[in-house]
């Protein structure tokens, strides 16, 4: 399938070296109560073989950038570390959430290679027997802001429905898959859109293939996977100085 122009963009940017965690969306979650980790996997599973998105990388083919979706089966995807440490009192579930806090960071700044699927990444940080954190990340290429949170909540919805019996939702059509929309997009090309392209490119024919613009100061190259803060959507309820976006 082709990428859309924001995919492109992505990319572009990506292997420009402004990439790394620059484009990552997360979402953090804590968790209180006993967690079935077996029933976790397997709601992350059916997650993952349910959207494409999640199944997709961005390739080479035929010297064209083209969106790969692969028959993941999403077993092996949950990250589980344990950070409680051997004391169980008060101090010692703050020394778990101080280490929770240094993996979060970790964990959702770590870059992701485009051309390997998935570009989704689910840890589950364990503080205590029923504390536990759950992180979900993923590349700004295949989701966006509103992506991260359904993403989230349809994992624990499979999640519940796991521990409890309870059947899974199921929408009453297939919805569309993203790659099917990428596609629609790519066979939409309107008179006005061909006609700026052309005249871009005819007013850009000679341009020099760097501008010697004067800058304020010496610029340096960003480090990859430099960023000022990983985004994330915050909720109500959060650890005093949890990182943005952790959720209660």
């Amino acid at each position: 399938m082709p990428l859309t122009p924001a995919q492109q963009r992505l990319w572009f940017l990506e292997h420009a070296g402004h990439g790394g965690a620059t484009y990552l969306l997360w979402q953090g979650i804590r968790v209180s109560g006993p967690i079935d980790i077996g029933a976790l996997r397997g709601s992350l599973a059916a997650l993952v073989r349910r959207h494409e998105a999640l199944r997709t990388s961005i390739e080479e083919v035929d010297g064209r950038l083209r969106q790969v979706v692969h028959d993941l089966t999403g077993e092996g995807l949950l990250q589980v570390e344990d950070l409680s440490p051997a004391s169980a009192d008060g101090g010692g579930l703050a020394e778990a959430e101080a280490a929770a806090r240094r993996r979060t960071a970790e964990i959702v700044t770590a870059p992701f290679d485009l051309g390997r699927a998935p570009l989704l990444r689910v840890a589950l940080l364990r503080l205590a027997e029923e504390e536990h954190v759950l992180l979900v990340v993923m590349h700004h290429i295949v989701s966006d802001g509103a992506t991260i949170g359904l993403v989230a909540d349809e994992l624990l919805a499979g999640y519940r429905a796991a521990v409890t019996g309870e059947p899974v939702p199921e929408p009453a059509t297939p919805a569309a898959q993203f790659p099917d929309y990428a596609a629609w997009l790519a066979g939409r090309d309107p008179e006005w859109l061909r006609a700026g392209r052309e005249h871009w490119r005819e007013h850009l024919r000679d341009a020099p293939p760097l501008l010697p613009l004067p800058a304020d100061r010496p610029r340096r190259a960003p480090s990859r996977g430099s960023r000022r803060g990983p985004p994330g959507g915050a909720r109500p309820g959060c650890p005093p100085a949890w990182p943005p976006g952790c959720a209660s």
